[in-house]
């Protein structure tokens, strides 16, 4: 059997609810327009993961490469402790693709360009960081740099979208879209998922992201 993409990580469950504008008093209760529960997908989780985390993921990406297969890296809620953890599998890492936030905490660098070359130094092929209003950031270890500025859009909720990013980047890879517009298929994926409440909002098909993408206005 052959599949085109293998997942390996946590499983998260989102409970959403708006609005929401602070916790009732005393106990009491009170009534909101929308609650949902959404399967949020397959998250990182490197450094939360006992029975995986150290040589057993080592062993998993070398068998990964040694197949010649693409490896995308994700995390979630990484600190400057998860960095142990990374360093050793960095070498096998095609893209590496933390929030800044996270590439930030991790490396103790605060440049984004500091932080891609920490982890291209320790043997990362590529890193792609997602830069929240700012946009994303790409840069490889042949030199290659770009960054993609946001779309201008109206926010709702937030949730997933980092997923939404990951999973986009990784269709246009398997689309072979060049690496601009792999960038921008990905933001327009984050993107209408920022428009709705929940994990699963706005995302309807690859070809209406495809042409959400470019009909999108991007910030000036």
């Amino acid at each position: 059997m052959k599949y085109d993409i293998s997942v390996i990580g946590l499983y998260i469950l989102d409970v959403l609810a708006r609005p929401v504008t602070k916790i009732p008093d005393g106990g009491n209760v009170d009534f909101i327009e929308e609650i949902r529960l959404t399967v949020a997908g397959t998250a990182g989780g490197t450094g939360l993961l006992k029975k995986l985390d150290g040589p057993a993921s080592a062993t998993l990406l070398k068998e990964a490469k040694k197949r010649n297969r693409i490896v995308t890296f994700d995390l979630i809620a990484a600190s400057a402790e998860t960095i142990g953890n990374v360093v050793p599998l960095l070498p096998f890492i095609d893209y590496f693709m933390p929030s800044i936030e996270e590439a930030r905490d991790m490396s103790g660098q605060s440049v984004v360009g500091d932080c891609a070359k920490f982890y291209l130094d320790r043997g990362a092929a590529c890193c792609v960081f997602t830069l929240g209003s700012d946009g994303a950031f790409y840069a490889r270890s042949d030199g290659t740099r770009l960054k993609s500025p946001a779309y201008d859009i109206r926010i709702v909720d937030t949730t997933g979208c980092g997923d939404a990013f990951d999973a986009g980047f990784i269709t246009a890879l398997h689309h072979k879209m060049d690496t601009g517009t792999a960038l921008r298929f990905a933001q327009a994926a984050a993107g209408l998922m920022a428009t709705g409440l929940g994990s699963d909002a706005g995302i309807i098909s690859f070809d209406h992201t495809l042409q959400t993408m470019k009909n999108w206005n991007v910030k000036s």
